[in-house]
């Protein structure tokens, strides 16, 4: 079975809570929608293969570019202030992590961040995107996220992204 994402539930004592994790592709979203508020799922399906062709559109180091976007999102209770999420990626592969602001780090197998979510309840989304690219042979980057709070495990999940022989004129076509 290909979907292996887990998440868990942190036990009495700790303050937040997630229920309903889910990761994967997602589906009708644009720049505008991945940066406003989310009152729905926008997770479309759920596996660990993402397609990286190219059919959205975002901003990556301050250009816009061809992409395709993914992310993860979840239910939270008992959220506070002190509750930083610090997360762990590995990549199969040396991969170049940014933003649409500039480019964070190069050549990484592994990348550390971490977040908050507003204080209480809620729902929260995290969408990501990966910049197709033109003129390579087609290849797949494993990745392995993993998240904590206060060194216990929050919920993890796994993503193959493949990446297709494009060209210039097929990434321009979409």
């Amino acid at each position: 079975m290909l979907f292996l994402t887990t998440a868990l539930t942190i036990a009495p004592g700790y303050a937040v809570e997630i229920q309903n994790f889910r990761s994967s592709l997602m589906c009708d979203i644009d720049e505008e929608i991945a940066t406003g508020e989310v009152p729905v799922s926008w997770i479309c399906f759920e596996t660990e293969i993402v397609y990286v062709t190219g059919q959205g559109q975002c901003t990556y180091d301050g250009r816009k570019e061809k992409c395709t976007w993914y992310g993860f999102e979840f239910d939270y209770a008992n959220a506070s202030e002190e509750d930083e999420i610090a997360c762990v990626s590995t990549s199969s592969v040396p991969t170049t992590i940014g933003t649409p602001e500039g480019v964070d780090a190069e050549d990484v197998t592994v990348y550390e961040w971490s977040y908050t979510l507003p204080p209480g309840n809620g729902h929260h989304f995290n969408p990501q995107y990966s910049v197709a690219v033109a003129g390579q042979g087609q290849k797949s980057v494993h990745s392995e996220i993993v998240c904590s709070v206060d060194g216990k495990e929050l919920y993890q999940f796994r993503l193959t992204k493949i990446y297709p022989a494009l060209t210039e004129e097929r990434l321009e076509k979409r």
